[in-house]
This record gives C-alpha cells, structure tokens and sequence, in this order.
C-alpha cells in the first residue's frame, strides 16, 4: 500500500509568475496530460499473471485516450510464500504495454513489490469514474498507475541505503536542472523504505539535498512497506535497478530554450 505523501515543498516565495507566453505553453500542455489508475488481485501467484497485466494496462488504454504511457508507477503486493521481484514486475509490464502500443511505448517504470503477510499491506487503485479506488488488503495484488506526458523529460534517479547526496540521475545532471529558471523547475517524486533510512534521515537529509537543489521544485512521495524493493526500468529495459534507498525521478517540461 502506498503510504501518504510525507511532504509537499512548493517555492517559499509566492506571488512570481512565468512569463505569459509560457502560461500559455504550460496550459497547453497540461490539457493534454492523461493518467490513469488500475488495480486487480493477483491470485496469491508467484508472479501477476498475462492476462492480469494486460487486463490492467487494457484500462489504462482507455483512461488515456489510447495514448502510450511515458511513466507507470506500480505497486505490487505479493505472496509472502513467493515473492515477486520489482525488475521482473517492470520487465513484464513493459512487454504488456509494447504488445498493446505496437506502434511505440517506452515508459520510464518506477515501483515496488513486497511480501503482503503483514498487518495493513496492499494494493490500491482503479479508476474513479468507475466507482471509486479498489482496496485489496493482506492479499497478494497489483496496482498501477500511468501518466502520459506530452512534452515532458522523466529521468529515473536512485540512491543505495549507504549514499550521501543526491541520488544518481540517469539521462541528466542535477547541475544543469538547479540552473533552470523557476518557472521551468523540475516536479519530483521519490520513494524510500523506511527500514533502511529510517523517517529521520528521509525527511532532514534526502528532502534537504533537494530542496538546497532545486528550491522551486515540488517534491512528493511516500514509504514503500519495509523489506520492500524500489525497482527502476527505463531506456528500453537498459537501464534496470533495484534499490532498498530512495528511487524516483523528477518531471521535465520540454522547452525550446533548454535542452538537456
């Protein structure tokens, strides 16, 4: 189960807005964002099966207008008698999306899986115009979430328990994202688990780095159950990590002025 965000940090100085013309450019874009939002049991199996990922990822293919996903959060809860690793949970999602996109579907793939046995734990999701959020507790599930992004950059970042600093970005810099004007600042989500950070040293030192960073950036996240992996899937499946640290990426708007 995805715990609630732990913070939101917005720029502490209000009142400053961008350009009109990027006004416009940012409303333009944000008209044609689309997510989406499934969850279904995946019978205590040792992995989500075929027919349960791509009944998922049917949904999302409804929910965004038949538009490829450019990110996909997963959450998946398994059976403690057979857990499932996050890589191959990404790894499968990523042959479903590329059998129902043919044409095209490379999403940057962050999430996490787990033993269900505990007290508490599971998978939430589905669509609202559906009736609502499904709620699968203490039962082995899948959740998944997919965003497509237009004129959008999400770059993948992940940090190993014992790391100092900001995580390791992949396909940027974080010096060229900190000199980015605040109007075209980068939104960030990451995640940790909390048995290996600890709630201390997630909140004053990983959220300092990046607020010291990127000062105008929103940053938002959760806590992945204990003992659960964060994996990271991108580049085609090149680039694929598992991490008991932080895991994440931040959201770039694409601008013709700026290139990374």
């Amino acid at each position: 189960m995805l715990w609630p965000a732990l913070r939101r940090r917005r720029p502490s100085r209000p009142g400053r807005l961008a350009h009109r013309g990027d006004q416009r450019r940012c409303l333009s874009a944000a008209a044609t964002m689309r997510f989406g939002s499934a969850a279904a049991s995946t019978d205590d199996g040792a992995d989500p099966s075929d027919d349960v990922l791509s009944e998922l990822v049917e949904q999302l293919h409804g929910q965004l207008d038949g538009q490829p996903p450019d990110m996909l959060l997963f959450f998946n809860a398994s059976s403690p008698s057979a857990p499932v690793h996050g890589r191959d949970v990404a790894q499968q999602l990523r042959q479903a999306c590329a059998a129902r996109w043919p044409e095209g579907c490379d999403p940057v793939v962050l999430g996490s899986s787990w033993g269900c046995g505990a007290p508490g734990t599971g998978a939430i999701g589905g669509a609202p115009a559906s009736g609502g959020c499904e709620e699968l507790q203490e039962s082995a599930a899948l959740s998944l979430l997919g965003a497509s992004l237009p004129r959008v950059r999400v770059l993948p970042f992940h940090a190993e328990p014992e790391h100092d600093g900001l995580p390791t970005l992949r396909g940027g810099s974080w010096a060229d994202l900190a000199l980015l004007p605040e109007a075209e600042a980068p939104h960030i989500i990451l995640f940790t688990d909390p048995s290996q950070f600890g709630l201390g040293r997630y909140s004053d030192t990983i959220l300092r780095y990046f607020d010291n960073a990127l000062p105008f950036s929103t940053k938002v996240g959760g806590l992945v159950p204990g003992g659960g992996l964060i994996s990271l899937d991108s580049d085609g499946g090149d680039t694929a990590v598992s991490t008991r640290g932080v895991g994440g990426a931040p959201r770039l708007q694409h601008r013709s002025s700026h290139s990374l």
